[in-house]
């Protein structure tokens, strides 16, 4: 069982890139990837003498130092941009003199551009492992030279393609030591990369005989308890005593410092004799990683940013990063909650700078205008100029574009339903742009609210609605409707307010039935050649089909009550 204890946040005043720590005679010697103008480099220091940096490797554009003891020296191992790719590179750490690090016959070894190799100093002699999975093994001759000294054979023909292959693969991410006094058994800890996320786990190695085995690969590693936006890297492995010490980068810009204590259950023979199944070990380790890493939520958030910038000039006040500012604002005040965001490709761009790739509680899929199922039914009747937009259409707002973005937020919430990436039962549209109606003040309610609405476990839909339209009598609503068709219709060409727009909640089942009557009403539109609001429309399916399971509730205007569900 591999036991972590969290010591210290290890971060250097005004840097927090990757670091690395090397102990030796108890003085802690560090090594950060440092950047100045554009260009990387590594920032050495010791907590001895806490204000005496050094700085090399900036003409090399250095990044990602690892520190490790080879014959009582440190050395140094590191990526750098050469001819146009990264390459390894190795230099002792108090003279600094790098060689690039170079492989006799390197043609031969898939992953060429693998820039995390494991140092192994055994008897005097410097190993690098280059992937774990396959076991691919360098020895250091001198001056940059490196000769295969194992490559494990593997059947490609079990591979199924290059994506297959790369989450199988394991690399390495800190140097190995011996393990406990066993002289021929090394300890790590190595990664792998699934969809966007890493997977570290502690490995041990079998050095005693020229064929390196692995003996054992731990569960995934599990540190602190909100992991749904922190991605760790190991990044130097020491021995103090009885326990080790291991550093983490984090893409939250903190470097950690942890104890690991390992203790193996029942005796260590259990592992010297044991041969294991890489393979089957990770993925054994993977169904227990879904389980506890990407928790599962009961309910998922749905929201999309297709920047109508994009399509068509927009009028004052509704500029692409207003609403982008406002839409990372409600994805960073809802960063316990799991979303599902649309958008198209151009917009995605803006967003992944802010979003990252590892945040495990939000999805971010890409959907191009075109490609709407609206947009396909009805584009070619809206550039042939067969298309009617309501009389009372404000043409610098509710353009044609807008409209079909509205009515398309059943559309994206089915889509979210067939994906559930966080196996919900429940589900909420709410606009990207929602904070726009909420004051600064009101930040803590809303939250609440957030709160009220994740906890939502009724079987019906819930949705707000305007206080003077859900008082109007049904038989005149009724009646308006029913002459939906005709022309003039002031159902179709002015805004109903019956419900408001920006957020409704329901079950899933009921949600599947909401959006078929949506998408059944867009056969309304081709027939009878107009488009309205999504209001109007959910204002048509309420009153016609849906009434037993849509439950409105009662709002002056647009402000933070929308978000008041009844509870």
């Amino acid at each position: 069982m591999t036991e972590f204890e969290y010591i210290s946040n290890i971060n250097t005043k005004d840097c927090y890139d990757f670091k690395s720590i090397c102990i030796k005679n108890h003085i802690e010697y560090y090594c950060q990837q440092f950047k100045i103008d554009n260009r990387y480099g590594l920032m050495l220091s010791n907590n001895k003498y806490k204000y005496n940096y050094i700085f090399n490797g900036f003409e090399l554009d250095a990044k990602e130092p690892r520190l490790f003891l080879f014959n009582d020296d440190i050395y140094i191992i590191f990526n750098v941009k050469y001819e146009k790719q990264r390459r390894m590179c190795i230099s002792k750490y108090n003279i600094f003199d790098p060689y690039i690090l170079y492989v006799d016959d390197i043609d031969n070894i898939d992953n060429t551009d693998n820039t995390n190799w494991s140092p192994l100093v055994k008897d005097n002699d410097l190993y690098f492992i280059y992937s774990y999975h396959p076991l691919v093994i360098f020895k250091y001759q001198e001056y940059g030279k490196c000769t295969i000294f194992y490559k494990e054979q593997k059947d490609k023909k079990d591979e199924k393609d290059e994506k297959d292959v790369k989450e199988k693969r394991i690399i390495g991410t800190t140097n190995m030591l011996k393990f406990n006094d066993f002289n021929d058994l090394y300890l790590g800890l190595c990664q792998r990369q699934k969809n966007d996320l890493n997977i570290s786990y502690v490995i041990i190695v079998d050095t005693s005989s020229n064929i390196w085995t692995i003996k054992y690969i731990s569960d995934y590693i599990f540190i602190g308890d909100n992991l749904l936006n922190v991605k760790y890297t190991p990044t130097s492995l020491n021995k103090l005593n009885s326990y080790y010490i291991v550093t983490f980068h984090t893409n939250n810009k903190k470097q950690l410092k942890y104890s690991l204590t390992f203790n193996i259950d029942g005796n260590i023979k259990n592992i010297i004799n044991n041969n294991i199944n890489i393979e089957e070990c990770i993925l054994k380790n993977e169904s227990v990683f879904v389980e506890k890493y990407i928790k599962h939520s009961n309910h998922t958030f749905v929201t999309s940013f297709i920047d109508l910038n994009d399509y068509e000039n927009r009028m004052p006040g509704k500029q692409t990063d207003k609403y982008l500012k406002l839409g990372l604002k409600l994805i960073e005040l809802c960063k316990d909650y799991f979303f599902i965001i649309f958008t198209n490709k151009k917009t995605y761009e803006k967003l992944s700078k802010a979003i990252s790739p590892s945040s495990l509680n939000i999805k971010i899929y890409t959907v191009e205008m075109e490609d709407l199922p609206i947009s396909k039914k009805l584009d070619t009747l809206y550039n042939s100029k067969k298309l009617k937009l309501p009389s009372e259409a404000r043409s610098d707002k509710d353009t044609y574009n807008y409209l079909k973005i509205m009515n398309s937020k059943s559309y994206f919430i089915e889509k979210a339903m067939e994906y559930n990436n966080f196996n919900s039962n429940f589900f909420s549209w709410i606009d990207f742009g929602i904070l726009h109606i909420i004051k600064d003040n009101e930040l803590d309610l809303f939250l609440s609210y957030i709160n009220n609405i994740n906890n939502y476990n009724n079987n019906f839909i819930t949705l707000p609605g305007g206080s003077t339209y859900l008082q109007k009598n049904d038989n005149n609503v009724i009646h308006n409707i029913s002459n939906i068709n005709k022309p003039d219709n002031t159902f179709k060409d002015s805004c109903d307010w019956t419900f408001f727009g920006g957020f409704f909640v329901g079950h899933k089942d009921s949600l599947k039935e909401f959006c078929r009557e949506n998408n059944n009403f867009i056969d309304n539109f081709i027939a009878f050649k107009y488009i309205t609001w999504e209001v109007n429309v959910w204002t048509y399916i309420y009153y016609t089909i849906l009434k037993n399971i849509i439950k409105p509730f009662s709002v002056y205007t647009h402000n933070i009550e929308m978000l008041k569900i009844p509870v």
